[in-house]
């Protein structure tokens, strides 16, 4: 619900800016000369999730070894962004853009081991990780609208504004636990001892969506500086031992960098 609403923000700010822009359309506005539109960011990711995974490992004194794991997928991290525009027609072009976050991720595994005398009661053990890495990969395509600003007001002479959006290609690389190591402690074996963790990186590749708008103000005919907003992102399913895991993808990104015009 709340990275719903996020979208909805997101794309009513982008909305606001298209409706405020039409009334200038009418003063002395200029098609852009430059044909190609390059961005290159540094910037950050908001967001983050809990999910669940499970292994089972069978015939563990008769019955099977539960092996439970919460993550806490933090979408938090720094990102990069570069970023290709063709202006095909007028103010209209299309866009590919690619951007990249990692973070390593955190997780608490609580392991319960059978009893080896007693039926259905079994031992539990836990320990937290601190490295079960995320990493996310988005290719965005991207319609591409530049929006007309005057030339005679002071600094918009300067100033370049796309509106964007599109589908994105998504791939994410997430470490899961797909089993542990326990030990007896001894009679009466009332507790285990957690000595490994044995973890797995599961990749996945799915499809998703962004929307968002990139400002430039250019110091020369083919260099500045500019900054982005974008939401981007989706859910996917992991195939794990344990079944399927739905992990949230993407966020809000935000960031600056330079500009070149061509």
């Amino acid at each position: 619900m709340a990275e719903r609403k996020r979208v909805i923000w997101c794309v009513a700010v982008l909305l606001t800016i298209a409706v405020c822009a039409a009334p200038v359309a009418e003063a002395q506005l200029r098609e852009p000369e430059q044909r190609f539109f390059i961005s290159i960011d540094g910037g950050f990711q908001g967001g983050s999730q809990q999910v669940q995974n499970q292994a089972v490992t069978p015939d563990v004194f008769g019955e099977d070894q539960i092996t439970k794991t919460d993550h806490n997928i933090d979408h938090t991290a720094a990102a990069g962004r570069v970023s290709v525009v063709a202006r095909l027609w007028g103010n209209l072009g299309f866009g590919l853009g690619y951007t990249v976050s990692s973070e390593a991720g955190e997780g608490v595994v609580t392991v319960m081991v059978p009893h080896p005398i007693f039926y259905n009661r079994p031992r539990t053990a836990s320990t937290d990780l601190t490295d079960l890495r995320h990493r996310e990969d988005m290719f965005h395509f991207q319609a591409v609208y530049i929006v007309p600003l005057p030339t005679d007001r002071y600094i918009l002479d300067r100033a370049q504004l796309q509106i964007f959006g599109g589908p994105t290609v998504m791939t994410v690389a997430q470490a899961v636990v797909t089993g542990a190591t326990t030990g007896e402690v001894g009679p009466p074996f009332a507790a285990v001892t957690l000595h490994d963790v044995q973890r797995q990186e599961l990749t996945t590749t799915g499809l998703g969506f962004n929307v968002g708008m990139d400002f430039a103000y250019m110091f020369g005919d083919s260099y500045g500086a500019g900054m982005f907003v974008q939401y981007a992102g989706g859910s996917l399913d992991f195939e794990g031992r344990g079944g399927p895991s739905e992990v949230t993808v993407g966020g809000i990104q935000f960031g600056g960098g330079l500009r070149f015009r061509f």
